[in-house]
């Protein structure tokens, strides 16, 4: 199944302070064993830099500019999925680049400020791209029309699963599969 017992165990993530943030982003880069990128570091510059990010304090940057940036948040918070993603696209560029074990993280690698905003503003879009080729994996069916699968599943997610006020919904997976004509 695509989506296994989403809804079997619901768990509240907390955000995390900065050096809880800090060795999120640290140990696991530095850690040893059979993982797909090699060991590597963030340059204290990289890891102030997307702390400084995560936390939204380069966020009075944009209010300049009459703009709210998707960064405004509170200022010692850092959000785990946030962090996440973040992280995920730097060891992925890592691995997709073939660097080195041992190599360092600068600002540089991610395009600075810049590159982590367009991570964030862009995670979502680029998830959903990805779902027909993680259908076809998990279920060896083919997805006939990419389009209109995509957008299947980009209407059940913001109709079903968020609320008109931006909150997650949680709906029972019975309901979703008949309500969207869809496989779990």
């Amino acid at each position: 199944p695509l989506i296994p017992n989403i809804l079997r165990n619901r768990y509240q993530l907390q955000p995390l302070n900065r050096r809880q943030a800090q060795a999120a982003i640290e140990e696991p880069a530095r850690s040893e064993g059979a993982y797909a990128s090699p060991k590597f570091i963030y340059e204290p510059e990289a890891l102030q830099e997307m702390l400084d990010f995560l936390a939204g304090q380069q966020a009075h940057d944009d209010a300049d500019d009459g703009e709210v940036s998707l960064t405004l948040r509170k200022q010692e918070e850092i959000e785990s999925f946030n962090l996440q993603i973040l992280c995920q696209y730097i060891e992925e560029k890592i691995i997709n680049e073939n660097l080195p074990a041992g190599f360092s993280v600068t600002p540089d690698l991610y395009a600075g400020l810049e590159g982590l905003e367009h991570e964030i503003r862009n995670f979502y879009r680029r998830q959903l791209q990805g779902l027909p080729e993680v259908f076809t994996r998990r279920t060896a069916k083919t997805v006939e029309d990419r389009e209109a699968f995509i957008h299947t599943a980009q209407c059940l997610i913001e109709e079903s699963l968020v609320t008109p006020i931006g909150r997650r919904c949680s709906m029972v997976d019975d309901f979703l599969t008949a309500t969207w004509n869809v496989d779990h």
